[in-house]
């Protein structure tokens, strides 16, 4: 089928999905290296003693946690096409979707 048929319109919320994909994506890669720099700065011993192991640990639960948003920003999208269909009836919410 290449157009919508005249029962059904485009599925505008899964158009709207796949254009936003690339951003989320690089926004998700972009927040997962975030800390990286002070990762390493930390790994190379600039700070020791006193509060460093406790901020070290710290901050290493908080890249760990933004891995794990990173990765469910990236999979999310793709969970949520695979489930839109390409059309809707006309009086769908996803037929006048809008940012």
């Amino acid at each position: 089928m290449t157009g919508p048929t005249a029962e059904k319109l485009p599925n505008l919320y899964k158009i709207d999905l796949e254009i936003s994909r690339p951003g989320v994506d690089t926004s998700a890669n972009s927040m997962a290296t975030r800390l990286d720099a002070a990762k390493s700065t930390f790994a190379g011993d600039a700070w020791i003693g006193g509060e460093s192991d406790q901020f070290g640990g710290e901050m290493t639960h908080e890249i760990g946690q933004l891995d794990i948003s990173a990765d469910i920003a990236k999979s999310e999208i793709p969970d949520q096409l695979a489930g839109e269909p390409l059309e809707v009836e006309p009086l769908d919410w996803r037929a006048r979707w809008s940012r």
